[in-house]
């Protein structure tokens, strides 16, 4: 098939009209809104203690309401979130990580070095009974430096502990101290998204998430 050269003009003037078609769909469009997400399971909470661990419908949604100390790029390389730098030792069995500063839970409470700490504790002590601490068993325990930096010590080389914490999985988001000691975290939740507050950096900021059966 062949085409004349008013067929290719007729063509292109055809494009042309749609693209500014398109951009005009486009700039008719304006922040905000709601959008609704369905998940293949109702969301039973986010308390480690609580679920042990998150099936994929608490991945997906965790993803929207966490923050986690790293993310994977579009290139699929980790860069930074609520951590800013890493350093590992020479073994990789202990890493430093250096936390954003300014971060903030939901309730006011800061994001800091001992939050992190409190959350890795809570889940590794043996009187918590937690399904969860089955997947830290290379951790031997992290410690807080300073305000803003925590250290993971392993029981094995990890050479890509950043990329592990990248995933919004149980053991690698965090939850408000102050939440937690006042709550008591009770076994049982009145909804799916009870007692609960998520870890948010003031950089990314947007209208409020809310979630229903």
């Amino acid at each position: 098939m062949t085409f004349t050269s008013g067929c290719v003009a007729r063509v292109a003037a055809l494009i042309c009209a749609a693209l500014f078609a398109l951009g005009g769909v486009a700039d008719a469009q304006t922040r905000g809104g709601k959008v609704t997400i369905g998940v293949e399971q109702d969301i039973p909470g986010f308390d480690p203690l609580t679920v042990g661990i998150y099936d994929t419908g608490a991945i997906a949604t965790a993803a929207l309401l966490f923050d986690t100390l790293t993310r994977i790029d579009d290139d699929g390389k980790v860069q930074g979130r609520l951590a800013l730098s890493w350093t590992s030792s020479a073994n990789f069995k202990t890493w430093t990580f250096k936390l954003r500063p300014g971060v903030k839970f939901q309730d006011g409470s800061p994001f800091n070095a001992a939050a992190v700490v409190f959350n890795y504790d809570r889940m590794m002590d043996p009187n918590n009974n937690c399904r969860c601490a089955f997947y830290l068993t290379a951790l031997s325990n992290i410690e807080a430096v300073d305000d803003l930096t925590v250290v993971y010590h392993l029981r094995v080389p990890q050479a890509d502990l950043p990329a592990l914490l990248s995933p919004p999985t149980v053991t690698n988001v965090f939850h408000s101290p102050n939440r937690t000691a006042r709550s008591r975290w009770p076994r049982s939740h009145d909804g799916p998204m009870s007692g609960w507050q998520r870890c948010t950096a003031t950089f990314p900021t947007g209208p409020p998430w809310r979630s229903r059966r």
